[in-house]
């Protein structure tokens, strides 16, 4: 069968079965059901990003995101209603896409509050944490905006670093004008 990676699996956890993971993310009813009838006890992950219309913030409190979350909450104010996921320590919140690129990141906005974007997943309910705990919806709210107050702090931390410049340019085919036109469109 096409797609087909991992037929057996003792471990619960956030690996994929298939060969591509989230690239072969689907709505095709049919592929799902093969799935389901290959890996009957398997996680669900759903895609993130811009094709999802939404993004998740991903608060991980045995690195310090429950409480970089409180001291962002402290100083901004409280993240709006939205729908909201307990994980197997954690907490998901997502939010509706915006109107820049949000990529996936670890730890760059605060410590423990990972970013899940373009190109990221997430597990949801009633998949099975590697902790034992299973993922839970804490709510059935509409998916929100995030306040404005976050997504600056989400355009600060996703702008490209001078060193990431570097990475971009170098290369057999860079050149100085072609570092400079770059730069200058910036």
């Amino acid at each position: 069968m096409k797609h087909l990676h991992q037929s057996v699996c003792n471990s619960a956890g956030k690996h994929p079965r298939t060969k591509n993971g989230v690239r072969d993310a689907t709505t095709d009813r049919a592929k799902i059901r093969q799935w389901w009838e290959t890996w009957e006890d398997a996680n669900i992950g759903v895609a993130t990003g811009k094709e999802s219309g939404f993004f998740a913030l991903d608060v991980d409190p045995r690195k310090g995101g429950a409480d970089s979350l409180a001291s962002l909450e402290a100083k901004h104010g409280k993240l709006p209603e939205t729908r909201t996921a307990d994980t197997g320590g954690g907490a998901h919140y997502l939010f509706k896409y915006p109107d820049f690129p949000v990529k996936n990141s670890t730890g760059e906005i605060w410590p423990g509050l990972d970013i899940k974007g373009d190109g990221g997943a997430i597990v949801v309910a009633p998949s099975l944490h590697a902790g034992g705990k299973r993922y839970r919806w804490r709510n059935a709210a509409q998916i929100a905006d995030a306040p404005e107050w976050f997504l600056r702090l989400l355009r600060e931390t996703q702008r490209p670093r001078a060193k990431e410049m570097v990475r971009f340019v170098t290369g057999p085919s860079a050149s100085f004008n072609s570092l400079s036109v770059r730069l200058a469109a910036r």
